[in-house]
């Protein structure tokens, strides 16, 4: 009997051990494969040092965590019966070796790791998501995957099983799965090494293991939600009382709505604009992935965006702009509104709270609500879904008059790219979307003021959403040569990228084409902006995740000016009401709950503004306070060049981190307890969604001025737009 228990216990240990070895041998593999990619996919610099003390290193150490914890079962339930023993841990190892697969799959295709922000995801997103990558220009990655599992399936499965080990093997198997135990053991609060720890933002996502780090944002997810469960009303005030002193460009009127201030209006445009009694049209551009790595004047690998730099050479342009979001959630409610974070990385578009009259976000104001007010029409055009991060919904919730998505575009004037895309596109191109507004401008009388909000989508992975043309290597080779950019400073680009980038430029430039034959042109100002920026790791800037352009355009301009001051989309809000209030004679609420204070008009380096960006992000840059960033939760400042240096002043670091600190607790009060603005719900307005709207519009009073024909026949327009 004792031999009986000898043998089955010495045959449970040998299968432990294969199973063990046989996933290091599968996650080595998936590293080989991972580094082989992008040693031949990017110039980014990897080394051997690199893969095996980090990256094999964490994934021997999460192996180390699987078999610590799965044996005790194991042999629990082998005791019994060592088939089922047996096929319940190969199932769990290879439900670990799926999710490496996947996980590695994105960081291969977004240069990100993904997070638990997959929670905060509905299961029709992650269809429209999955649905991306199931697209011809992934196929490479899918026969990767599709191999990995196969050689895993054999080594788990297929293999033929041989005796129990006997003799030394039995010490060795002892020796290597007590060692896999201590490691664990050892390293059980020290699975994740922050960025500091790294040379590049990029060989952190590439050195931590995916799971593990997919865990670690998991916990400190759920660690957020407990420090912000309950909001005594002594701590809001305390904690409000010093976020507020440490803003003194304010004027705080409450610590119940800690946002709330009532100063002046702030107008560092005026002086490039003139003053005048007309309301001005606002046309707001928010691009896809538009990024100062590939655009404007400031990148390594040239610029690709002819058109977009032409029309800067004639603007006011922001050369160290950041979005506040890694993604597009962050782009409407913080250019729109100037508004808190939110409470989970999707940003404040996705909150999901119960507020009172079935509003799905806190009471605040927007430029589309002002706007509104003073008699202007609002128009938004996207491209997508609008279901899609609920951008539908917040529109609807700003009472904007008309909103066009993709369920509502015109398919036969305007088929989307299906077909020669070989799946899946991420809705309707830039062409077709601009093309499609004008169905909707073209019945506004240029005589009414109003606001156009585009956001688009061509420069989206899977980049498949551009005319057949662009993708042509001839083509693009002659683009890249009539630009003057090396064929080798683009090797990062993902593939499709390059088309679209162009597709997006020129579309743009259509748009401004067909808008300079408007009478009411004289009178626009237009504001394009990135939605995000798109890492292609062009820049060792921690911030290539941030750094957009910001370009204000209007014929209407005094002079054309580049500035280097530090700001963000927070800032386009009030800024462009300190314009229309100063220099257009408009008058807004002396209330507002702006988080912005302004755009920075510096003609050099300057780092002064209160930039939160992802503050939930363990990968990015979270907060910028003046010259103080937090980051990986260590402190830096920054220097001329947008990179970090680490911050040895300890008086700086206390009131730096103590004020990103207050930020979060009082985003999430505001957000929790509806305590951004505190006025009454105004009934929200059917939004008119049909393609036959007939437009109901305020006149306005028209000046010599603008009853002139617009300049489309300027020398300008004409190299311009042709």
């Amino acid at each position: 009997m004792t031999g009986s228990k000898t043998e089955k216990t010495n045959q449970l240990l040998s299968g432990y051990f294969r199973l063990t070895t046989s996933l290091i041998i599968i996650f080595f593999t998936i590293r080989i494969l991972e580094y082989s990619y992008i040693f031949a996919n990017s110039n980014e610099r990897i080394s051997i040092g690199l893969f095996f003390s980090k990256s094999l290193t964490f994934d021997i150490l999460l192996i180390s965590f699987f078999a610590l914890l799965a044996l005790p079962v194991y042999m629990l339930i082998g005791i019994f019966h060592i088939r089922t023993a047996n096929i319940l841990t190969i199932s769990l190892a290879l439900i670990l070796i799926l999710a490496n697969v996947g996980l590695t799959h994105y960081f291969l295709t977004n240069n990100s790791l993904l997070t638990s922000v997959l929670f905060d995801f509905s299961l029709k997103e992650i269809s429209e998501i999955v649905s991306a990558e199931f697209s011809l220009h992934r196929l490479l990655f899918w026969i990767g995957d599709i191999a990995v599992i196969a050689f895993s399936g054999y080594l788990l499965f297929f293999r033929k099983p041989r005796k129990p080990l006997s003799g030394k093997w039995k010490i060795i198997s002892a020796v290597f799965l007590l060692t896999l135990f201590v490691i664990g053991i050892a390293n059980r609060n020290h699975s994740f090494k922050s960025v500091v720890h790294f040379k590049t933002n990029y060989q952190f996502l590439l050195g931590n293991s995916k799971i593990l780090y997919f865990a670690h944002s998991f916990q400190l997810k759920e660690s957020e939600k407990e420090e912000g469960s309950s909001y005594p009303h002594a701590e809001v005030e305390v904690t409000a009382t010093r976020f507020q002193s440490a803003r003194p460009e304010f004027q705080f009127v409450s610590q119940e709505y800690p946002f709330l201030h009532n100063e002046d209006y702030a107008n560092p445009l005026g002086n490039y604009f003139p003053k005048d009694t007309i309301k001005p049209n606002i046309v707001i551009v928010i691009s896809e992935s538009l990024s100062a790595s590939y655009s404007g004047k400031t990148n390594s690998a040239g610029s690709l965006t002819y058109f977009t730099d032409s029309l800067a050479a004639h603007s006011l342009v922001w050369n160290n702009f950041f979005s506040n979001a890694e993604r597009t959630y962050g782009a409407l409610p913080n250019i729109l509104a100037s508004l808190p974070s939110g409470l989970t990385e999707r940003g404040f578009i996705n909150l999901d709270v119960e507020y009172p009259e079935r509003r799905k976000y806190p009471i605040h104001e927007s430029l589309i609500t002002l706007l509104k007010e003073k008699g202007y029409q609002s128009l938004y055009f996207y491209g997508g879904q609008a279901y899609f991060d609920n951008i539908g919904q917040y529109i609807s919730e700003n009472q904007a008059d008309i909103i066009v998505t993709e369920e509502k575009f015109d398919n036969g004037k305007f088929p989307q790219k299906k077909e020669s895309s070989g799946g899946f596109v991420w809705g309707y191109d830039d062409k077709s979307l601009f093309r499609q507004s004008f169905d909707y401008l073209d019945k506004i009388h240029t005589r009414a003021p109003y606001l156009a909000i585009y956001q688009t989508l061509t420069a989206h992975s899977p980049f498949n959403n551009s005319d057949y043309e662009y993708y042509s290597a001839d083509y693009i080779s002659k683009r890249i040569e009539k630009l003057g950019i090396s064929p080798d400073s683009i090797n990062r680009f993902p593939d499709g990228m390059l088309p679209c980038v162009f597709f997006a430029d020129d579309a743009l430039r259509e748009l401004f084409s067909k808008l300079s034959t408007r009478a009411d042109f004289r009178n626009t100002i237009f504001i394009i902006t990135g939605d995000h920026a798109i890492d292609l790791n062009l820049s060792t800037s921690e911030f290539e995740n941030y750094r957009i352009p910001l370009i204000i355009y209007s014929p209407m301009l005094k002079e054309s000016k580049s500035f280097f001051g530090i700001c963000s989309h927070i800032d386009i809000l009030p800024s462009l009401l300190g314009l229309l209030e100063n220099n257009f004679g408009f008058r807004f609420p002396a209330e507002k709950h702006w988080i912005g204070e302004g755009l920075d008009t510096s003609s050099v380096f300057s780092a002064t503004r209160f930039v939160p960006l992802s503050i939930y992000s363990i990968e990015l840059p979270n907060f910028i306070c003046g010259n103080y960033v937090e980051y990986g939760n260590e402190a830096f400042r920054i220097d001329s060049t947008l990179h970090l240096i680490p911050e040895s002043d300890n008086h700086r670091i206390s009131v730096g981190r103590q004020m990103y600190q207050d930020y979060k607790y009082l985003n999430r009060y505001g957000c929790l307890k509806d305590r951004i603005f505190p006025k009454q719900t105004k009934p929200i307005s059917s939004v008119q969604l049909c393609e036959s709207a007939v437009f109901s519009v305020k006149q306005n009073i028209i000046s010599p001025r603008n009853t002139k024909k617009a300049p489309s026949d300027t020398e300008f327009f004409k190299l311009l737009c042709s």
